[in-house]
């Protein structure tokens, strides 16, 4: 279900994994939109996290992780680092139950957070959703949230799906980009650039500076161009429809 105007998508690669995002939040009442960062860093370790839902939720949940007592044997074991998570992502559901907002018979959205985590557990790149009832699982190649999830989904099986997991990270960036691109341009909802996109590795986590991403556009677009030629040349070659 989409809880936000938001595309975040976490893919693993040969060698790590990458989670990006659009970066555009939307008041759904007011219809005000404005740039903001979804993607946070636990303190300097190798987990970055991001949200669909709301803003408030969201920042109480980083900082909460930003406090966990997070250590180099917490990301040995896979339920270690879940249990640490739970911790703060349950406290906060248990806080959105107790606040009863909206009020009955408001006409306003109700307060809800999906979350998304990209991290290097058990010696592995590893994705971690939050459902928005409180569920958490574990996803092996790529999982995708908020309201540009379904076409992210789209757009990342017709590249070729896991086989894209297997590829090295310079064409994992490029992928990735073209599956945000892809929502940015045809998601109703609101999704926006700047692109937000990080690397995790077994060395630690660094985001993608604006040079770096905008290289990898340059590809994306050559990417299409290649396509939007090829359909040309098979137009140009195909038996006519009278024949």
């Amino acid at each position: 279900m989409p809880v936000s105007s938001t595309v975040i998508i976490a893919l693993r690669y040969n060698g790590g994994v990458l989670i990006g995002s659009d970066s555009q939040a939307t008041d759904p009442v007011a219809g005000v939109r404005w740039a903001t960062t979804k993607l946070t860093q636990a303190g300097h370790h190798p987990l970055v996290i991001g949200h669909s839902g709301s803003v408030g939720s969201a920042q109480r949940v980083n900082a909460g992780i930003q406090e966990l007592d997070l250590r180099a044997n917490t990301f040995q074991r896979r339920a270690r680092i879940q249990a640490a998570l739970d911790r703060v992502m349950v406290k906060e559901r248990e806080d959105i139950a107790q606040r009863d907002y909206p009020p009955p018979g408001a006409n306003l959205p109700p307060i809800a957070l999906w979350s998304l985590v990209a991290g290097w557990v058990e010696g592995a790149p590893r994705i971690i959703e939050y459902e928005v009832n409180g569920e958490s699982s574990w996803h092996d190649n790529f999982h995708a949230i908020g309201s540009g999830a379904a076409t992210a989904y789209a757009v990342y099986r017709t590249l070729g799906g896991s086989n894209i997991c297997d590829s090295r990270e310079r064409t994992a960036i490029t992928a990735a980009l073209r599956i945000l691109r892809t929502v940015i341009d045809v998601d109703p909802g609101g999704v926006s650039e700047p692109y937000d996109l990080w690397r995790i590795r077994a060395s630690g986590a660094s985001r993608l500076g604006f040079a770096e991403v905008n290289t990898h556009l340059q590809y994306v677009e050559e990417w299409l161009d290649r396509e939007q030629q090829a359909l040309a040349d098979l137009d140009r070659t195909a038996v006519p429809d009278d024949a």
